[in-house]
Order: structure tokens, then sequence, then C-alpha cells
């Protein structure tokens, strides 16, 4: 059983300083945004014959247009976690649920970004952008105003026909950002999507990924490594312990965004998260 700290009421939606409307409802909250629910999700590898399992009685229910993110140990199953999520893994135990339906394989409802850009280098920004819609019959002059549309939104205008080694590391994730967008997910799975970044652009993509979600309104889950990230970004955090992974708290953060990095609550669960993920150790 994983313990919850109570910083807010799970069923409400977060402050905001300036997306309220009159009526009080959050207008953050697009009809892109959608609801998700683990329940008792399992998940284990055959290796050299062995079972091993790598994730264990997952429970968690993300809210529409709720910002996740999840911390915890290497190898504690984030990534698979994930990956489970997105439907890129179908052999689990448990149900996800998304909208009430069963993932049973990838859909365009539900985006991943990776760690590593992934953008093809022999393609400009504009034509990997593009590959989004492969799998979808749209409109030419469509597929160019939707692509414009999301180059402007991530701040690549200007650069559509660059190609991948032209841009900085910051700049091309800025663009795979895009193109999990274009589709107009309900969910956007996010792994690792700032690790590969210095530490100022990391920061920046930070506010940038604030930014996209406020304006965007999708549910937002993503794997960090960074606690600091983690409480900047996360509507809520999850912690999960490893070997294999259980959900071993869910802390609820009750402050308005855009957050102050040095605001003391985030100080605070900063340092019971860390005691936790040493307590393992």
């Amino acid at each position: 059983m994983h313990s919850v700290v109570k910083l807010a009421d799970a069923k409400r939606s977060p402050k905001w300083t300036d997306s309220q409307t009159e009526s009080g409802s959050d207008r953050r909250f697009s009809q892109h945004a959608s609801d998700l629910v683990l329940r008792q999700v399992a998940k284990a590898y055959r290796i050299d014959g062995k079972r091993l399992p790598v994730l264990e009685d997952i429970n968690l229910t993300v809210e529409p247009g709720q910002f996740v993110t999840i911390v915890g140990a290497s190898g504690c199953g984030k990534s698979t976690l994930l990956r489970l999520i997105s439907g890129l893994e179908r052999d689990f135990d448990g149900e996800i649920l998304v909208s009430g339906r069963n993932v049973t394989g990838p859909s365009l409802n539900r985006g991943l970004i990776f760690q590593d850009h992934r953008l093809f280098p022999w393609l400009n920004v504009e034509d990997n952008v593009a590959l989004a819609f492969e799998s979808r019959r749209i409109d030419p002059a469509d597929k160019r105003r939707i692509i414009q549309e999301h180059l402007k939104l991530v701040g690549l205008t200007g650069f559509e026909k660059a190609f991948p080694y032209q841009l900085s590391g910051g700049m091309a994730q800025r663009a795979a950002i895009a193109r999990a967008l274009v589709n107009e997910p309900e969910i956007l799975l996010l792994d690792e999507p700032l690790g590969a970044v210095d530490a100022l652009t990391r920061l920046y993509l930070q506010n940038e990924l604030q930014r996209i979600w406020t304006q965007k309104g999708v549910t937002m889950i993503m794997v960090t490594h960074d606690i600091d990230e983690a409480l900047f970004l996360g509507d809520r955090v999850v912690v999960l312990q490893s070997r294999p992974g259980r959900v071993r708290r869910i802390i609820d953060v009750d402050l308005p965004h855009p957050r102050d990095r040095e605001d003391r609550q985030i100080a605070r669960l900063k340092k019971e998260i860390l005691a936790d993920l040493a307590g393992e150790h």
C-alpha cells in the first residue's frame, strides 16, 4: 500500500494564476485531455529462462489535463510503465484504461517523446514533423497549416527547412515535441525528454514544457530522474520503489503555476523524496 502526501485534493484542478474563467472552471483542460487509470498493473520479463518482475501492483489515476511526473531509482520500471501506457508493450497483467477504454496497442491519442529526439538526419524539421501523419489521411493544406502552428508553438518558426545537424539539442527536442503534438493526442508521455541537454537548456525547456502544457491542455505524464524538475512541473509526483517497481508514494503539489523553484514547500518535498529513495539503498 502506498502513502499519499495530501498537499491538495486529488480531485481538484491545480491552481493557476491566470487561467481561471469567471465561473471558476479551468480552461486549460481542453477537449483533447483524457483521464488514465491503471489497476493492479504488473509486468515481468523472461531472461535466461527465469521470470524477472519489473512492475508490480501499480494503481494510479490521472485526471484529465493533469501533469504527472514519475521519479525513482534507475531500474525501477519507469520507462517500462510509459511503454505499457503507450501500447508499445502489450504483455502485462492488470488493466490500463484511457477514457474508460482498455489500452490494447499504440494509438494516435497517446504521444510518446523519448530522451533522444529521434529525428531522421536526412529530413528537415518540417518533414520530420510531417512523419506523424503517415498513418492518417489529411489534406495537404491542412497538414502544412498544422505543422506551422505546432512549430510556432515550440518556437521553431524559421527553422522549417533546417536539418537536425543544424539544430541545438534543445531545438531538436522541441521539434520532437511538435511531432508528438500534431495529431492532438489526449495523453503525452515523456520519457526523460530533457536528460540529454545541458543544465541551462534544461531549465529553459522546463519552462517551455509548462507553457505548451498550458496552451494545449493535454494530459502529460513525464518520467524524470530530476526531483527538482518533477516538483517544478508536476501536479502530482509519483515515487516508485524498485525491484520490482511499486508505487511508494504519491505527492499532490498544491502550488500555483508558474512555480518558484526556490519555494519552501518544493525544498521540503525534495528532502522527503530523497530520503525515500535513499532508504531503498
